[in-house]
């Protein structure tokens, strides 16, 4: 274990690339908690908890979507270009998803403002402890204590 941990002081970026491969599952993860706390609050509507599910996950795809585009506009883009890029996306994707919150749920511009960020605040938390136990995974992962193997990379992994 100790030939993993010294992997990972000299290639630091293996955790971050461990970490990045397995936020999409975070986000998996939260999806049904997200649907229920959209459940609680739009009581009112009585939708089935399946049509909140939905919703999450046309949300999350269309999140996908903004980052895919990302990466692929930070692939050719200048890098002056990038930090305006990313503005407008956060700009972009906050905007479609107030819009697709109020046009689904039917509330008021107010009443919606309320809502959308109580959901931004609440899924922002969820998503960073989700994160911190996608971030405790890879460090077991990579101490091979979850499958029984160590992960073998870097320069002190070789055979003994």
């Amino acid at each position: 274990m100790l030939s993993q941990f010294v992997d990972l002081l000299f290639r630091p970026w293996a955790a971050g690339d461990r970490f990045i491969e397995y936020l999409p599952a975070a986000m998996f993860f939260v999806l049904p908690v997200y649907a229920l706390l959209l459940k609680l609050l739009y009581l009112r509507r009585r939708r089935f908890y399946v049509e909140h599910l939905v919703f999450g996950m046309h949300t999350h795809t269309a999140a996908f979507v903004g980052f895919t585009i990302a990466a692929a506009f930070a692939a050719v883009a200048p890098e002056s270009w990038l930090d305006w890029a990313r503005r407008v996306l956060v700009i972009v994707m906050l905007a479609y998803y107030f819009m697709a919150l109020k046009h689904y749920y039917g509330d008021g511009a107010f009443v919606t403002v309320v809502k959308f960020s109580v959901l931004l605040w609440t899924y922002a938390g969820l998503l960073l402890v989700m994160s911190a136990g996608a971030f405790i995974a890879v460090l077991l992962l990579l101490k091979g204590v979850i499958w029984g193997q160590p992960r073998k990379f870097g320069i002190c992994s070789k055979a003994r």
